[in-house]
């Protein structure tokens, strides 16, 4: 009986066997999506543009490539409107600088007229001395003096070094760290307005 049932499975993996093989081999292929082949005569599509829903504002488009803000917004620098009082502009005409040479400490001062250009002797400075205000602030769209009392003494420069504009904005005499002139070998700074 044991051979009979040994017989028995043994036909029947052979009858599956045969079967297996009448079938065709499949082969399986991993499904891709499909990309449509563009003709080499054809000229190529310009990519569509999202469009926005009909309610949206207007989007004006750059000129050039976006700067400023490292986060993705153009971010334009207003200029603001620098008034002088007639009695600070009256009072004041010139300011004293302090030249400061980094690498030994040596320190000059130099007196400067208001609306002047000139070049700092033994370096490859010039500066342009822009408005002077006696007690700086700064609201809304305006820079201005509060009053002609020298409480937060600021002057506004532009400095050249060999022709090339290397600072431009305001220094001031009680916060020499707020913006200050950045140089390797000169440090420039406002000791006071001149009468």
């Amino acid at each position: 009986m044991k051979k009979a049932l040994l017989l028995l499975l043994a036909a029947a993996l052979v009858a599956s066997g045969v079967a297996c093989s009448d079938k065709k081999e499949e082969q399986i292929i991993p499904r891709t999506a499909a990309v449509p082949q563009q003709q080499p005569s054809q000229p190529a599509q310009p990519a569509q543009q999202p469009q926005m829903p009909a309610s949206h504002p207007p989007v004006e488009k750059s000129a050039g490539p976006m700067t400023g803000s490292p986060h993705g917004a153009a971010i334009e620098k207003s200029e603001k409107r620098i008034v002088v009082p007639d009695a600070v502009r009256k009072s004041w005409s010139k300011v004293r600088l302090q030249l400061v040479e980094k690498a030994t400490g040596a320190k000059k001062d130099i007196v400067a007229s208001l609306g002047a250009e000139m070049s700092i002797a033994g370096t490859p400075l010039t500066i342009k001395v822009g408005e002077f205000l006696p007690d700086f602030t700064m609201a809304g769209g305006e820079i201005t003096s509060r009053s002609n009392e020298p409480k937060q003494p600021a002057v506004r420069l532009e400095i050249y070094e060999q022709g090339r504009l290397v600072h431009k904005g305001w220094i001031f005499a009680k916060m020499p760290d707020v913006h200050p002139f950045e140089h390797q070998k000169y440090g420039l700074l406002l000791k006071d307005g001149v009468k």
